[in-house]
């Protein structure tokens, strides 16, 4: 159901055969739910049903599908527009509308026209944020196990990386109760970083812990008065 239509004829005239031609403009605001599971890399079915005021027994609506095509002007921003399809349908109601016979048929015609989001490499900006995420959890690997409060630190920046780019894509599509493209993206970048932070206490606690002890008994032993000698005091 549209919110606002207008329906503007502009051309009417009698055919040598007796029918009548009328051409006229539509102009109407239907909302569409998106479907954006697949966001950024969506394509969408825009779709206008028109409807016969009348039964299907005294008119019927038939598509000319061979001289219907759109405009090379048409454009949308942000998107490609594909093919147009004309279905012809018969709507059933399950009711007369207090006048007609029950369950009556109208004649409808589904107007569809296919677009796809724009690709371009800079689709890639919108997953920066968890981009710079993994990369930070992949360098933060690389430092060493006993360094445990620079690998915290590295993937505290990591995560405020990936929930800022969260965030930003939530303003962009809006509420989706629909488990999609971008909640699995942010999925498996917060799983990677909750994995390398348990790998980091891991890795410190078995190697950086008594690493980091043996460091400190040397430095220790160093500042003792009797070294470098042998005595009981440097012996740790």
């Amino acid at each position: 159901m549209a919110r606002q239509a207008e329906v503007t004829p502009f051309v009417t005239t009698r055919l040598p055969d007796g029918l009548s031609y009328v051409a006229a403009s539509f102009d109407a605001v239907v909302d569409k739910a998106f479907d954006l599971g697949d966001f950024p890399f969506d394509r969408q079915d825009l779709t206008l049903t028109i409807e016969a005021r009348d039964s299907s027994l005294s008119l019927s609506l038939v598509p000319d599908q061979r001289d219907s095509a759109l405009s090379q002007d048409i454009q949308i921003a942000g998107w490609d527009v594909g093919k147009l399809r004309l279905n012809p349908a018969v709507q059933r109601y399950e009711t007369g509308f207090g006048y007609r016979t029950a369950k009556a048929g109208f004649s409808r015609v589904n107007v569809t026209v296919e677009v796809q989001r724009s690709r371009s490499p800079l689709l890639i900006e919108k997953f920066t944020g968890f981009l710079v995420a993994f990369i930070i959890a992949a360098v933060a690997l690389t430092v060493p196990p006993r360094e445990l409060a620079i690998r915290a630190s590295m993937l505290t920046g990591a995560v405020f990386a990936a929930v800022v780019n969260r965030y930003r894509l939530e303003d962009a599509i809006g509420f989706d109760a629909q488990f999609g493209l971008v909640d699995q993206v942010s999925l498996i970048t917060f799983s990677a970083l909750i994995v390398t932070l348990a790998l980091s206490v891991r890795s410190w606690r078995r190697i950086g812990q008594p690493m980091a002890l043996k460091l400190w008994q040397r430095d220790r032993c160093r500042k003792s008065p009797c070294w470098p000698s042998t005595a009981p005091c440097c012996c740790w």
